[in-house]
């Protein structure tokens, strides 16, 4: 049988049509075989996306965080310089601050300590002039909030808190001096006319050159073996009824 032209027209047409229609499919396929890989890919990696973007988060904060805190040890600083007439820099190992206000009850006008840095073995000579606007005792609890920290390495680092010694919060500092009201001050106390128990009245403490031997002290206040030569920076705030009293702040050196 004979095939007419248009019927191979028609022949061909299919056969172009049937290609076309494959290539299509295989197309499809490819195509959803890909998007099918990729979003396996991304499903079976979105934890390690997400634990990246967390640490990445974690990152940045801890850099804002030593940032902040390296501005502040900058600010700071190891120790207090002043510079004298002369122009030259000298290092103030013993220095203090009012951190309150001047119409807080407990006020410190003067403050010096000799030797400096502070030997632990040695004399140790001050000069103090102190207003207490307050009376302490049972009725009338001081609370006092210490926070001390010692200079390692390049930067400050707080001290804890260990057997009543370093940065504490004492409810009632009463209960914290070790001399009771029924036994007599020892020395230097007397000599400077300075109470070393509670009830402590309000008025106007001065020493001047009150000299004693620190071994004596640290006999009545033991401090831990770790917590001795060193510089250190020490910050008190006093509070009476939920009101502040006072806040000090105080670097000082110290060599055993």
């Amino acid at each position: 049988m004979k095939i007419k032209v248009s019927q191979k027209g028609d022949v061909a047409k299919n056969a172009v049509d049937l290609e076309t229609t494959q290539q299509l499919l295989e197309t499809t396929k490819y195509k959803k075989g890909f998007f099918r890989r990729s979003t396996e890919y991304c499903m079976d990696h979105w934890l390690i996306l997400l634990l990246m973007l967390g640490v990445s988060i974690f990152m940045y904060f801890v850099m804002c965080h030593i940032t902040l805190y390296m501005y502040a040890q900058y600010r700071r600083g190891p120790h207090i310089f002043y510079e004298s007439k002369d122009g030259n820099l000298y290092h103030i190992h013993f220095s203090w601050r009012n951190c309150g206000s001047k119409d807080d009850p407990m006020q410190l006008s003067s403050l010096e300590v000799l030797p400096d840095p502070v030997i632990l073995d040695k004399n140790i000579t001050i000069d103090l002039i102190s207003t207490l606007g307050i009376d302490i005792d049972a009725d009338h609890p001081l609370s006092a909030d210490i926070t001390l920290e010692r200079y390692v390495g390049f930067m400050w680092v707080e001290i804890p808190c260990i057997a009543e010694v370093g940065s504490c919060f004492y409810e009632d500092v009463c209960k914290v001096i070790p001399f009771t009201p029924d036994e007599p001050c020892p020395d230097p106390f007397p000599r400077f006319d300075v109470p070393c128990h509670c009830p402590i009245k309000h008025g106007v403490y001065n020493i001047r050159n009150g000299t004693f031997n620190l071994s004596v002290i640290l006999e009545m206040f033991p401090l831990p073996h770790w917590l001795v030569s060193g510089d250190y920076y020490g910050k008190v705030i006093a509070s009476q009824h939920g009101k502040q009293m006072g806040c000090y702040e105080v670097y000082t050196s110290v060599r055993s």
